[in-house]
């Protein structure tokens, strides 16, 4: 389907339709837009008479070369003779067809009214037969043992047994057959020329009946596939006469074949069907001995099919010829067992050996058949699509001569006379092997054949064509109408602001500073770049898109470029002018002098250059406040050619830049030019060394700075440089010179003009530079930062390697630095340079990176023995193996980073190790950092970064295990023995046990355990608080609430409990006064009483460490009467805290204790030594509460 759409979008006609519409289109948009096309402001189409003109006038010129030839021919062919004979034919050929239409309606009609309801025409299948003349086509379709409809003709036919002419049409129950005269199968043997140019148009009388036959065929089809009921072509029967077949040349088997493939090929392109094909061999009845052989057989064999049945993708298997051998034995041997089965009904010795005869004459024409089916089968799949369903064999009827054909063909092998076969009385009239291969077969086939491109497809990509071409015009008209409107609308609005802006401008701009002229040339700016085209070369493509309104914009255009160039003046200019003043560097001289002259010389005006040197002194122009991207905007909408036009040179600038010049040497001043102004475009031009490195150079190099890229090295400067360099010397040195000339003057012309001398200035001046890239390069190195561990192994894992990323940089530096060798001196040398002294420059060039040669040398030829090969080069056998070994250390790191962060492994012993690096000369992170010490300076700060960066996760993974041993040997055992009990949980009912105290806080408790192993020497104790030692603070990351937490243990432990582990809690309480409701109160525990009846002060010595379980702190309120009115008692060791607890803290020291909930019903009193020690236990002990995580944020 795409194929013949394709065909159709690249057909001649389809294109010249398609040139035709567009020039339509094309003349109608010039004829209604022509007026508006203007050079210079001049409308030269806007009179409607000259459009009208110019239109006919290219429709003459195109009719002249694409129609007049054509027109001349066809008036030509009205009188012409052959044109008449063939007009003559078709009207022959139309005859035949009317007939055929006349005879196939009738045949139709007669079916409908035979048949009426009880068939459905539209589902019934269609098969053409065709044929050979003779061949039996109409004896197969007529003596089928089906029914037809015209019996009558019928009748007539079996008596008179006359051949079909033109087509008939024969339709049963099951099925319609349309029978085809031979002529048309064999049509190309009516056409014999004499020469192999002769065409059959050209003798139209020889050639009569060929064309005849060819028009009517091609006509027929055409009928068929303008009829519903025929067009749905279901298959195709090839009638092949058996006797002609045996009797054929091979020439003849060939033509038939031909004929076959050219007969199906106009069926399939006329019809779109791919069809299923089946080859019918008849005259069954004319191989001796058939009716002896049948008569074992009873009459129900007759209608059977004989042949074989070819499987659906059988064309999609390579071995046909295996298929059909087998297939035809397997038939033959079937026939074979089926006759020695009925041997014994028959003992008619002659019978038996004709039954036998016929069996052995049927192998040869299954061998015979089998050939011709196979050349056909080859030929009709490289042409056709249509595919081979099934070979069969029948009889018709029995009234001919039966031949004894293998004793013919032994007669004619021997020279000998055939022997002539008597007639035999055996006529019979029956019918074999077709009814059921026509019913049961083909008939049932149907659903096999199917539409190649169908009727549907096409009208549907004729439809969608119509419809592309119809949008495609819809599309480009609305495009012209709406881009006009669009057009008008947007350049009002531009228009509107742009005179907006020119107001302001002619007001303000000439009084502005610097940095307001800035500000209206972007507003301008800003406004004309709505319309690109002003800033862009002119193309002709806006006149065909009438993108062309912003011709009227030009003038503003022109203003802009006035304003922008009278601002480089006041910046750039003034910025160079200052420069050149200023400068003593002669190379930044010469380029600002270069830029200087440039911006008044169109022959050396170059904006990229302008571009690069503002870029590279942009500081010069801050001071005006212009953001840098506008201000190289600017410059590039400066015109390729454009220069000041409405200033001049600065003499006395150009004067003393040449002065200051003259100081420098004229190698200097032509090598800065060939690196500013020739050089410049390959110094954009960069070598990646990522892509020799490898893609593992980002996992160990660190590329985040965006300002310094070490891997990109300008071309320019690496041994392909140099050879370049080298080579071009001396037309490097005349175009400079011209330069230089330009730029100085007469006074260029006395400097020293040896070529040989210029050359080893610019090569020495080049090598300097050249060797401060690469040393910045290796400066630039440093290790990819681990900012997981993930990255960080990855990075240790890529490096731990034999062949890693930094001996590839090692081998690229020494390339590219090692300038001794013999290749590029001989190279200088052919070039006509002073070999020793350009020698000399290479050697002082190689001998900077000479360690680096050494390194790339031994990883080289360490495999090839490196201790003998060390002393044939003179290399130092200490640095044979250093990467190996740093290779090494780094495998030894990362496994020792992966044991560390497992999960195995004692923690105690990780943190201790993290905390206390470890000085043993085998630690892999001591030997790493010795190794490297051998390095060249800047690899072994790279390796130095690499250990520290790696030390940084064993750090992390110590400050991970510390807060695990935290949570498990202090979180823990503090949640379960001693967070639930009071003191620490003041709503508790149950005490904490001194015990439990001591257990956790004392001397030897849990907390100085875990303190002394792991906090000790990481905290600096400042009065009662702890600090992060600074040392460690880059290795730990302790939370403030872990520090606080500390503080408020160390106390417990160090000051609420003394040496011993007792309660360091000495304290007297003084009254200090009591309720007017009271007369008296008494405080007692244990053997201690003391009472306070409002005139002396009394005092009573508490000391919690003698508070057992079993004490009671007792206080009573005595009325004046000596009864006891209110009671308040503390039992248990913390009985003490409680009583203070159970107390306010008022001004002055005073303590008060109610009664009842009742401020009138007190007691006061105060703390008389060790109040600060009571102060901290009520703080801590009641609030402690531990963090589960020691880490910060």
């Amino acid at each position: 389907m795409f194929k013949k759409i394709k065909n159709v979008l690249l057909s001649k006609v389809f294109i010249i339709i398609c040139v035709m519409f567009i020039l339509v289109i094309l003349s109608l948009l010039f004829w209604i837009y022509g007026s508006l096309i203007a050079f210079n402001d001049i409308h030269i189409f806007g009179n409607s008479f000259l459009r009208g003109a110019i239109i006919v006038l290219l429709w003459i010129f195109l009719f002249i070369i694409f129609l007049l030839k054509k027109t001349i021919n066809f008036i030509k062919s009205i009188n012409n003779e052959n044109k008449k004979k063939l007009q003559e034919l078709k009207n022959e050929a139309k005859e035949f067809i009317k007939k055929t239409k006349r005879n196939f309606s009738i045949s139709f009609k007669d079916a409908k009214n035979t048949w009426k309801k009880e068939v459905k025409f539209g589902n019934i299948p269609v098969i053409m037969v065709i044929g050979n003349e003779s061949a039996g086509k109409s004896s197969f379709i007529n003596y089928s043992g089906m029914d037809y409809p015209i019996s009558d003709s019928l009748n007539l036919y079996k008596k008179t047994h006359l051949s079909t002419r033109n087509f008939s049409l024969y339709i049963s129950k099951k099925g319609a057959l349309i029978d085809t005269e031979g002529g048309y199968f064999v049509q190309e043997e009516h056409f014999n020329p004499e020469n192999s140019d002769e065409m059959p148009e050209d003798d139209l009388i020889k050639n009569k009946d060929f064309l005849l036959k060819k028009i009517v065929w091609k006509s027929f089809l055409k009928f068929l596939n303008a009829r519903k009921f025929y067009k749905k072509l279901n298959g195709i029967v090839l009638v092949i006469d058996t006797e002609a077949l045996l009797n054929s040349s091979k020439e003849e088997s060939e033509n038939m074949v031909r004929y076959f493939v050219r007969r199906i090929g106009e069926c399939e392109s006329n019809l779109n069907l791919n069809l299923p094909i089946y080859i019918v061999f008849s005259k069954l009845d004319l191989i001796e001995g058939m009716g002896e052989f049948l008569k074992h057989y009873s009459d129900n064999i007759a209608p059977k099919p004989l042949g074989i049945t070819i499987p659906k993708g059988f064309n999609k298997n390579n071995s046909h010829k295996e298929f059909f051998h087998q297939e035809f034995k397997e038939l033959s041997d079937s026939l074979m067992y089926s006759i020695m089965a009925k041997n014994s009904f028959s003992y008619d010795i002659k019978e038996k050996r004709k039954s036998y005869l016929f069996l052995k004459q049927l192998d040869n024409i299954f061998n015979i058949a089998q050939n011709f089916i196979e050349k056909i089968n080859i030929e009709n799949m490289l042409k056709n699509k249509s595919f081979l369903r099934g070979v069969y064999f029948v009889s018709s009827f029995q009234e001919n001569i039966p031949k004894n054909f293998l004793l013919d063909a032994v007669c004619l092998k021997h020279s000998l006379n055939p022997v002539v076969t008597k007639p035999a009385n055996n006529i019979n009239k029956q019918s074999y092997f077709i009814k059921a291969l026509l019913e049961d077969i083909v008939f049932k086939d149907k659903a096999l054949s199917h539409s190649i491109l169908g009727n549907i497809g096409r009208k549907l990509s004729v439809f969608g064509l119509l419809l592309g071409i119809i949008v495609i015009t819809y599309g480009i008209s609305t495009y012209y109408l709406d881009s006009k409107e669009i057009q008008k609308q947007n350049l009002t609005n531009t228009l509107t602001d742009l005179s907006s802006i020119l107001n302001e401008i002619e007001k303000k701009y000439h009084a502005s500073s610097i940095k307001e002229k800035a500000r209206y040339i972007q507003d301008l700016r800003n406004i004309l770049i709505e319309y690109p085209q002003l800033f862009e070369d002119k193309s002709y493509f806006d006149y065909i898109f009438l993108n062309i309104s912003y011709s009227g914009l030009k003038p503003a255009r022109e203003l802009y470029a006035k304003m922008v160039e009278n601002l480089l003046q006041q910046t750039l200019v003034a910025s160079l002018e200052t420069s050149i003043k200023q400068e003593n560097d002669g190379g930044r001289l010469i380029r600002d002098l270069y830029v200087y002259r440039s911006l008044y010389d169109k022959a050396h005006f170059n904006k990229e250059l302008i571009r690069v040197w503002v870029k590279n002194n942009w500081k010069g122009f801050e001071k005006y406040q212009i953001p840098q991207n506008n201000f190289l905007t600017y410059l590039n909408d400066l015109s390729d050619k454009s220069v000041f036009t409405t200033s001049k040179e600065n003499e006395q600038i150009i004067a003393l830049g040449r002065e200051k010049l003259d100081r420098f040497t004229r190698a200097q001043r032509l090598y800065s030019l060939l690196f500013f102004a020739i050089y410049s475009d390959k110094s954009n031009v960069f070598y990646n060394m990522k892509e020799d490195i490898g893609i593992s150079f980002d996992d160990v190099f660190d590329t985040s700075s965006t300002s310094k890229k070490f891997y990109l090295v300008e071309t320019a400067y690496t041994r392909n440089g140099i050879e370049n360099l080298l080579s071009n010397i001396t037309k490097y040195i005349s175009d400079t010179a011209k330069i230089e000339t330009w730029l100085l003057g007469a006074q260029a012309s006395k400097a020293d003009n040896d070529e040989i001398s210029l050359s080893m200035g610019i090569i020495k001046l080049y090598l300097q530079e050249y060797q401060q890239k690469w040393q910045n390069i290796l400066d630039g190195i440093k290790p990819k930062p681990f900012y997981t561990n993930e990255v960080g192994l990855i990075e240790l894992g890529i490096l731990s390697k034999k062949s890693n990323p930094i001996k590839n940089l090692i081998g690229i530096v020494s390339k590219n630095t090692k300038l001794d060798d013999n290749a590029l001196l001989k190279h200088a040398s052919n070039l006509g340079l002073p070999t020793a002294e350009i020698k000399n420059s290479f050697v002082s060039l190689a001998n900077a990176f000479d360690i680096y040669h050494k390194m790339a040398a031994q990883d080289s030829l360490f495999t090839s023995g490196i201790n003998t090969l060390g002393s044939k080069v003179g290399m130092d056998v200490s640095h044979q193996s250093i990467m190996d070994n740093l290779s090494v250390d780094i495998q030894n790191i990362y496994k020792k980073i992966v044991d560390f962060t497992s999960g195995n492994g004692n923690s105690e012993e990780k943190i201790l190790y993290a905390l206390k690096k470890s000085n043993i000369q085998e630690d892999p992170f001591t030997k790493l950092n010795a190794d490297a010490s051998s390095l060249p300076n800047e690899l072994a700060i790279y390796y130095e970064d690499l250990s520290a960066y790696a030390w940084k996760l064993i750090e992390l993974r110590a400050g991970i295990e510390l807060n695990k041993a935290w949570n498990k040997e202090l979180y823990l055992p503090f949640m379960n023995e001693i967070a639930s009990y009071y003191p620490i949980n003041i709503n508790s009912k149950e005490s904490m046990k001194m015990d439990m105290l001591k257990n956790f806080f004392g001397k030897n408790g849990i907390w100085n355990k875990f303190f002394s192993k792991y906090l000790n020497q990481v905290l600096i104790k400042r009065g009662n608080n702890y600090y992060m030692d600074p040392n460690y603070a880059s290795k730990l990351n302790f939370s403030q609430n872990f520090l606080n937490t500390v503080s408020k243990m160390a106390i417990i432990s160090n000051v609420i409990l003394n040496e011993n582990d007792n309660l360091n809690i000495n304290f007297f309480i003084k009254t200090a006064g009591l309720s007017g409701d009271f007369g008296s109160i008494a405080i007692t525990y244990d053997d201690k009483k003391m009472i306070y009846d409002q005139t002396f002060p009394s005092k009573l010595d508490i000391i919690a460490d003698n508070f057992k379980a079993s004490t009671k702190f007792k206080i009573n309120a005595i009325d004046y009467k000596g009864a006891i009115k209110y009671s308040k008692t503390y039992e248990g060791e913390w009985g003490w805290l409680r009583f203070l607890q159970d107390s306010k803290k008022e001004q002055n020291r005073i303590r008060s204790l109610y009664f009842n909930n009742n401020k009138n019903l007190y007691f006061d009193y105060f703390i008389d030594g060790g109040e600060e020690v009571v102060n901290q236990a009520l703080a801590i002990l009641p609030n402690l509460v531990l963090p589960q995580s020691i880490s910060g944020e």
